[in-house]
């Protein structure tokens, strides 16, 4: 529980708590989490590592100061699934440091028992999808009530990023949109602005196992095949664990182990 702030102490603020009493630097609850994200390796391109090279998708440039609002959707694993609105087809033709703070609290919120929970990949599965595959990882879901093809998995990417075009589509509220001039850098040095930023439920599921998490989007305007990039902030939530092999993400649902893919596989003849 918050103490009232010191009277004499008025003139110094906190922009963590978002109040008076004392500066943002001497902030002790600020430092103990950014340490732990630093120990968890979510704030690596704010930490200076000499004669490093670390080389990712994307990389986030951080706002300290974009203020977030409250989820515009609650999430109940217990309620019934949500109807699907429309469908998404496929296209033919990072992370802010509150933001990460904000990610670091939800993921020990939605931290599961694994104890006896084993997440792996088989020979039966190569023969179901007619693999080892070299292609590309790519899964579909249903996001705030749309079913999603072809959203591409990158697990070097440190922003969950979806395009203007898929925006567009899924006639999202502008009211849920807020305004971000976060910068993605590319593998090679390639810059795509942020043009905003989006917090929408993501269930992923199969026949048996069904789970749903509040995902922030980085809105980006350019061309791509593909409808939305889940990078590692997903995949920690859900913990989940990737097989391009086997073309298949894999993550731990509250009855075991869930499965999600691109499209069903073909059924064999007898």
């Amino acid at each position: 529980m918050r103490g009232q702030p010191n009277p004499q102490n008025l003139d110094r603020y906190c922009d963590f708590h978002r109040e008076r009493g004392h500066n943002t630097v001497d902030c002790y609850q600020l430092k103990t989490e950014l340490q732990g994200l630093v120990d968890r390796g979510m704030l690596n391109e704010f930490v200076k590592k000499p004669e490093e090279k670390v080389h990712r998708a994307y990389a986030a440039r951080a706002e300290p100061k974009e203020d977030l609002p409250p989820p515009p959707f609650e999430l109940d694993q217990e309620k019934a699934p949500e109807k699907v609105r429309l469908t998404v087809e496929a296209i033919t033709g990072t992370m802010d440091l509150r933001d990460k703070l904000e990610a670091g609290r939800r993921l020990r919120a939605a931290s599961v028992d694994k104890q006896g929970v084993c997440i792996n990949f088989n020979q039966a599965s190569e023969e179901a999808y007619g693999i080892p595959s070299l292609e590309a990882l790519e899964i579909q879901g249903v996001i705030v009530g749309c079913t999603m093809k072809r959203m591409l998995v990158d697990t070097g990417s440190s922003m969950d990023v979806l395009f203007k075009d898929t925006v567009t589509r899924m006639q999202l509220s502008p009211d849920l949109i807020r305004p971000s001039d976060s910068v993605l850098v590319g593998f090679l040095g390639a810059r795509a602005k942020v043009i905003g930023r989006v917090r929408l439920p993501v269930t992923l599921c199969d026949e048996e196992q069904r789970v749903t998490h509040a995902i922030d989007f980085g809105i980006v305007d350019c061309s791509s095949p593909y409808n939305a990039i889940l990078g590692r902030p997903l995949l920690a939530l859900f913990n989940g664990v990737t097989s391009t092999c086997h073309q298949t993400l894999k993550f731990i649902a509250p009855q075991g182990v869930g499965v999600a893919r691109e499209e069903a596989p073909q059924s064999t003849p007898s």
